[in-house]
């Protein structure tokens, strides 16, 4: 076990990790143990312990001295203006990304992959790191957004589909639909995050 992981094994461990959250491995307020952790991705503790550290600094994991690494708790509001912020982030997106912005790798299913790439198909990198802050914080929710939320692939579809049109304003109205409807959801997607 390599206690230096190459840049390209530190973002595979990276990918897992917030896959795992995303997916409801972890739930909320969950102690994370370093050593089952690293045992079972087959590093050493040293990487798993940088990457929990860049993920508080992220906000999705919490430390706590002494104590250890702990996933972190979200409350309705803090869902709902993570939601707001993505929305902000992603309407700036269409407006500057070239038009039409067709997105032909993306499974029409994936609306957060859709709206990532929309918003890294811009030149504007505050907006890119901005999306990617608020994509790692809101990941723990992914899986229980198709408990909360009817119609997500009805949802993805049409976002694919306005991709691919020359209707800026109206991928921009369903963009907005889609935060809306997570919003609203908040107070049930933190019932489920704290009962996962």
């Amino acid at each position: 076990m390599s206690d230096q992981p190459g840049r390209a094994d530190f973002s595979r461990l990276y990918r897992i990790i917030l896959e795992e959250l995303g997916t409801g491995r972890f739930r909320a307020g969950q102690r994370l143990g370093i050593k089952e952790m690293a045992d079972r991705l087959h590093v050493s503790p040293t990487p798993i312990r940088e990457l929990l550290s860049r993920l508080v600094g992220r906000g999705v994991i919490e430390e706590r001295r002494s104590e250890g690494y702990y996933v972190a708790r979200l409350e309705v509001r803090d869902i709902a203006d993570l939601y707001r912020l993505h929305g902000l982030c992603t309407d700036l997106a269409i407006r500057d990304v070239p038009w039409p912005p067709f997105l032909p790798d993306i499974m029409p299913e994936e609306s957060w992959s859709i709206l990532s790439t929309l918003v890294d198909r811009t030149d504007n990198l505050v907006l890119r790191d901005t999306r990617a802050y608020l994509d790692d914080r809101l990941r723990v929710l992914r899986h229980f957004e198709g408990i909360a939320i009817d119609g997500i692939t009805a949802e993805a579809s049409e976002l694919a589909h306005l991709c691919a049109s020359l209707d800026r304003d109206a991928l921009r109205r369903t963009v907005a639909r889609f935060h809306k409807r997570r919003i609203a959801a908040a107070p049930t997607l933190a019932l489920l995050l704290a009962r996962a």
